[in-house]
């Protein structure tokens, strides 16, 4: 192994460990096609420097995505519109818990004959 590719190794591994951002300037369509010509060349002049510039290359070029503090907490305008059916429920009269004043009981009718189970 060279010097030049154990030093290129190095730094591939540094911005794999360290996870180190692109640049916007290599986030656009021809920086992206530059790195990827870079990883497929370095696949043709070393394989272990391939897999460690695709990684590098994976690592450096996926967006970060900041969480916020709080996820529950929305605008007023990010609320999606209430529908038709959310609003039915909301003006429904209230189900009875308890059902004291309704009796329910045998009622004997012809039964025609059938056998009692």
């Amino acid at each position: 192994m060279k010097i030049s590719e154990l030093v290129l190794g190095v730094l591939l591994a540094y911005l794999i460990l360290f996870n180190v951002k692109l640049p916007e300037v290599l986030r656009t369509v021809p920086g992206t096609i530059l790195i990827l010509a870079a990883i497929l060349y370095l696949f043709v002049k070393s394989p272990v420097l391939g897999v460690l510039a695709l990684i590098a290359g994976f690592m450096t070029w996926k967006p970060s995505t900041p969480m916020p503090e709080d996820v529950t907490m929305y605008k007023k305008e990010e609320q999606m519109p209430v529908s038709l059916e959310e609003s039915v429920v909301q003006n429904m009269v209230p189900m009875v818990k308890t059902a004291e004043h309704v009796k329910f009981g045998n009622s004997v009718e012809n039964t025609h004959n059938a056998a009692g189970v």
